[in-house]
């Protein structure tokens, strides 16, 4: 199935996943957890001993010097006064700092999370998480508290995974994700199907995918960095026999992790590369991972999120980007950057959904590489003007076996699976029909 055909079914999906999920009423509480979230900010810096005085100019530096904040959380730092210009507490000045235009107003913020908690029992996870950390901010800024310790209290997963798996938004998302993936299985030609899921965490998105897969001819590589969260999903998918554990540093060149024979036909990485010094380096990465014609599902959130600065951006991997020329002062990237540096990084075809991406913060970005690969074009012994064989592949799986022996022997060979939609037989008639390539 094409990229396009699959971000269409994406869309489609939508709606009747938002109305199931409740997704209306976490967009309902949406602006009042930002105001929550700008509050904590201002608390935490009142707190380190800041004092607001209308007019005053400041610089990140002398914030960071006066309430002994870590240089560590310099970008951090910029970021939670840009929430208090967006305010209007501050204004960014010409300069490049800070000009204080009115005192935080003074709040209770236990009262108000509690009311949240009340009205939107729906959002607990999102809120409990935020809340957490939003009142030790002061603490985290200055190293009196771990971030981790925040996220995952006492070692436990259980408060992330809730999030991942219980928000309304991760639900929807999740189930479009289901959905884009069983769309590329009914168009992936019978025969081995290998998925790859980098950085898989909590396993909130394997836990959707998983059920879509066919048993009998999938094998599924969870792979992350930690191998906490590796041991977690060994009990918890342990009734997948097809799904094996790997650690994998996608920022590292895959090949000297052992991956240098792995092709795979569909890899996952959901709300991860963000999380890379360089995205160029780090798409490089995957595309080596995928066979000709493989499909990258890459989900990704669109800009900032104020309740995420304030948990998740309490770590370092949220802000380890060095890429500045891509993303010059924030890690995510609108939907329409991912397409151009996806394309710089070879992949052939590239397509977005669902079509309102923005407005959801959330994008699910399909890219597939060229069926075959430059490196992999015919051998001179072929000769210019040479034939090209299209098969038209068959469910037992006869055309797939043909064409291996065909390009073993240097001939031009493109197979059209049985069940290949949406105009993509017409494509491979165009593309064997090409001069080959010298």
């Amino acid at each position: 199935m094409r990229v396009s055909a699959l971000a269409r079914r994406i869309t489609a999906a939508l709606p009747p996943a938002a109305e199931r999920h409740g997704l209306a009423t976490e967009y309902e509480l949406f602006p009042q957890l930002e105001a929550l979230s700008a509050d904590y900010v201002a608390e935490a810096l009142q707190q380190l001993g800041w004092r607001f005085e209308s007019g005053q100019y400041l610089a990140g530096d002398d914030v960071m010097q006066a309430c002994g904040i870590l240089p560590r959380y310099r970008r951090l730092l910029t970021r939670l006064l840009d929430i208090l210009a967006e305010e209007g507490v501050l204004a960014r000045s010409a300069a490049g700092g800070w000009e204080v235009r009115r005192a935080p107003q003074p709040v209770n913020l236990r009262e108000r999370w509690d009311a949240l908690l009340a009205r939107y029992p729906i959002a607990e996870g999102q809120l409990r998480l935020t809340g957490a950390c939003g009142e030790q901010l002061a603490g985290v800024l200055t190293g009196a508290v771990d971030p981790l310790a925040l996220l995952f209290p006492g070692g436990s997963l259980e408060l992330a995974e809730r999030l991942y798996r219980e928000s309304p938004k991760a639900q929807v998302f999740n189930g479009l994700v289901q959905e884009a993936v069983a769309g590329a299985v009914a168009g992936h030609a019978s025969g081995r199907l290998r998925v790859l899921e980098i950085g898989a965490g909590t396993g909130a998105t394997t836990a959707s995918v998983l059920p879509v897969l066919p048993a009998e001819r999938t094998e599924y590589v969870f792979s992350d960095l930690s191998p906490a969260f590796l041991s977690r999903a060994r009990e918890r998918f342990a009734g997948y026999d097809f799904v094996d554990y790997r650690i994998l540093d996608i920022e590292r060149d895959p090949a000297a992790q052992g991956f240098s024979d792995e092709r795979f036909d569909l890899v996952l990485a959901v709300n991860v590369l963000h999380a890379t010094a360089d995205l160029a380096q780090t798409l490089r990465h995957v595309r080596s991972l995928l066979a000709p014609g493989g499909l990258l599902l890459l989900v990704e959130g669109t800009g900032p999120e104020r309740w995420i600065d304030i948990t998740f951006g309490l770590t370092d991997g949220w802000w380890r980007f060095a890429d500045t020329a891509v993303r010059p002062s924030y890690p995510l990237l609108l939907p329409a950057r991912w397409s151009e540096l996806l394309a710089e990084a070879g992949f052939a075809e590239v397509a977005v959904g669902p079509a309102e991406a923005e407005e959801h913060r959330q994008a699910i970005l399909l890219a597939r590489t060229a069926a075959q690969p430059a490196n992999t074009r015919p051998s001179p012994l072929a000769g210019e003007g040479a034939p090209a064989w299209l098969i038209l592949g068959d469910v037992s799986g006869v055309g797939e076996r043909l064409g291996a022996l065909l390009r073993a022997s240097g001939q031009r060979c493109l197979l059209a699976p049985a069940t290949e939609e949406d105009g993509a037989l017409e494509e491979m008639i165009r593309e064997a029909a090409r001069e080959p390539e010298q």
